[in-house]
């Protein structure tokens, strides 16, 4: 049993006091673990520092249990928590209830299908996005269910924010974008270039080569640049052109209450261009970590 966890092994033990300390224990070091990636996202000293004492716990634990073992020389505690079937299920049982609360409450992976956020996120990409980042709302819990409108404990969306969020068009479809507009701005795109509230973003242009965008597309033509939007947010871009139908637009109004979101890869996403702007209560999360490549096989964290 001290292989399941300290918490187990102290039920098994008959030892409810330690069990419910470990188990807290447990709890405060996973959400410090966690946490450090949420605002700790480029120290990778500190978030190594935080999951170091994480499994201390564990290992502290698992020693522990195996001393009160030894002290009860087979002894079998008088307690009803203390048989294998009740530790079992709770192992199982409580380890699935915290899995789900924070899928659906706090973080949520997904797995990245296509090349239009390239060459910041890459097809095969696992990411973990934050739903408390944004606030909550029906769109982004779990079964999108209607109990409520609008957003509860909002927090506005930063330009330059990469975003999960329901598709307008269908309110069923996930997508991911960068938000450059927010409310009230104008944006419009011409010659390729983001014009914001009636200036030009600036792009500059860096060492251009040949690469694999994922999703089997070999881009022979394809340019970086670097955008920066106001406010200061710096990030990679890619053009395959500049004289595509997305790089001339009309004059978009962003309303109160919604956003324009854009893909990375500029000529190959299908973003606020075309599917107008995202309502707020669409949005589900924002971009917290991308953790790993299921095409490359490698943990992408530790680049």
């Amino acid at each position: 049993m001290a292989l399941l966890g300290p918490t187990t092994s102290m039920l098994y033990l008959g030892r409810g006091q330690l069990a419910i300390a470990y188990y807290l224990l447990s709890i405060l070091g996973a959400l410090a673990a966690i946490l450090s990636v949420h605002y700790h996202a480029l120290d990778m000293s500190f978030q190594a520092g935080m999951w170091a004492g994480f499994f201390a716990i564990y290992v502290i634990g698992f020693v522990h249990s195996v001393v009160l073992a030894r002290r009860l020389q087979g002894e079998t505690p008088q307690v009803w928590f203390a048989r294998w079937y009740w530790v079992l299920g709770l192992a199982i049982l409580v380890p699935t209830m915290i899995a789900s609360l924070i899928r659906w409450f706090l973080w949520e992976p997904y797995s990245i299908p296509s090349r239009s956020m390239y060459p910041v996120l890459q097809v095969g990409d696992l990411i973990y996005v934050s739903k408390f980042a944004y606030g909550y709302s029906p769109h982004s819990l779990p079964f999108d269910p209607q109990v409520f409108s609008g957003r509860i404990l909002f927090s506005e969306p930063e330009r330059g924010d990469i975003a999960v969020f329901k598709n307008p068009m269908d309110i069923r479809t996930d997508y991911i974008k960068r938000i450059v507009g927010l409310p009230g701005d104008s944006v419009q795109v011409k010659g390729g270039i983001l014009q914001i509230n009636g200036e030009a973003v600036l792009r500059t242009k860096i060492e251009n080569k040949p690469e694999d965008t994922g999703g089997g597309f070999r881009g022979q033509n394809l340019q970086r640049y670097i955008e920066q939007l106001p406010g200061g947010a710096r990030y990679p871009i890619l053009e395959e052109r500049d004289t595509g139908r997305l790089d001339n637009t009309r004059l978009f109004e962003v309303p109160e209450g919604h956003y324009f979101a854009m893909g990375d890869n500029r000529d190959n996403t299908q973003d606020s261009r075309i599917i107008g702007f995202i309502p707020r209560e669409n949005l589900v999360g924002r971009l917290s970590l991308v953790l790993w490549n299921d095409k490359d096989r490698r943990l992408k964290f530790l680049d």
